[in-house]
């Protein structure tokens, strides 16, 4: 599904960004 796909998306750009802050 759609809303899968972007919530899947979504993790990996949070996870960037906390891998940026630390």
């Amino acid at each position: 599904e759609a809303t899968a796909r972007q919530a899947e998306a979504w993790s990996g750009v949070e996870k960037s960004l906390r891998d940026r802050l630390q």
